[in-house]
């Protein structure tokens, strides 16, 4: 019966919302079974996700890595049931999650997008609003200006003056 069920198991929860669709006998007999079928979790998700269920839905569906973005546009009825929990971050890793955010800046993805508005060596050219956005906020975590923070990251911040001089070498 196991090898039967091993396309709807991940992470050792079977989903019986995918189970429905194939089969519906076997889904039938699932139910019946309980939370558990030979060391497998039972997961419900073919009617309203309710409390316990919530760990098991995201086991399933997320594993280990919980992307919080993610979950928050496509199951907005779970994402805002954790929310009722409280701090959404602190609730999923209480269960022993970890969680990501997918938008969230850090060092590593603002020295990429920097390396793209370098105009010589080391010195930034005009950067977008999104980007110094990302600059910006990055160095107010660090407790710094932007152009400490920059210098820390290895760049200069271009200036007009500097704009000008390197436009008028290129040409």
């Amino acid at each position: 019966m196991r090898t039967r069920l091993e396309p709807y198991i991940q992470n050792n929860v079977l989903s019986l919302r995918k189970l429905k669709e194939v089969s519906p006998a076997l889904y039938k007999y699932m139910l019946t079974c309980g939370d558990e079928y030979n060391g497998i979790e039972i997961l419900d998700d073919s009617k309203v996700i309710k409390g316990g269920d919530i760990k098991k839905y995201l086991t399933h569906y997320y594993g280990e890595v919980v992307d919080v973005s993610r979950l928050r546009r496509g199951a907005l009825y779970i994402y805002n049931k954790i929310v009722s929990m409280g701090n959404v971050q602190k609730v999923i890793e209480g269960w022993g999650f970890t969680v990501i955010y997918e938008g969230k800046a850090t060092e590593y993805s603002l020295k990429k997008d920097l390396q793209k508005y370098v105009i010589r060596g080391n010195i930034l050219g005009r950067l977008p609003k999104d980007i110094q956005n990302k600059v910006w906020y990055l160095a107010n975590k660090n407790k710094m200006s932007v152009g400490e923070y920059l210098n820390k990251l290895g760049y200069i911040k271009g200036t007009r003056k500097l704009w000008r001089r390197y436009a008028d070498d290129k040409s």
